[in-house]
């Protein structure tokens, strides 16, 4: 999360938002926080993969980036438990820093996730009240 932030700070430093008379610099400024975005993905793949699979077609990727992970009982002798299982030989990630080629369509932006609401920080949910 530290090169997330160190990005948001480029980001906001650089301003790419004011360099319309600068069209080299302003693409290059977003050119490196695609490239921030597309290596935090690879990072966070292991403990969101559906979000990160959303964030790779977002970049342009086909395929199946992450394997979608699924909970499945196992009977071992008299023991039933569950595993956790996916078909990861067919996915494409790898721990390795994939360049976000220049001219590649991005899809439209979309959240990744669900606004909470400001009241579950002080309630908590339904099914796990916070307790005063």
């Amino acid at each position: 999360m530290r090169i997330v932030s160190l990005a948001n700070k480029y980001i906001s430093d650089m301003e790419p938002w004011k360099l319309k008379d600068d069209p080299a610099r302003r693409d290059t400024v977003l050119h490196v926080a695609l490239q921030v975005v597309s290596d935090a993905n690879t990072l966070l793949t292991p403990y969101l993969p559906h979000s990160a699979q959303r964030i790779f077609e977002a970049l342009g990727g086909e395929g199946t980036w992450a394997a979608q992970p699924r909970i499945v009982e196992v009977t071992d002798e008299d023991l039933t438990y569950p595993t956790l299982q996916g078909d990861y030989t067919a996915q494409l990630a790898t721990w390795a820093s994939r360049p976000i080629v220049a001219g590649t369509p991005l899809a439209k932006p979309s959240p990744l996730f669900a606004k909470l609401d400001d009241m579950l920080g002080q309630t908590g949910p339904s099914w796990a009240p916070i307790a005063d």
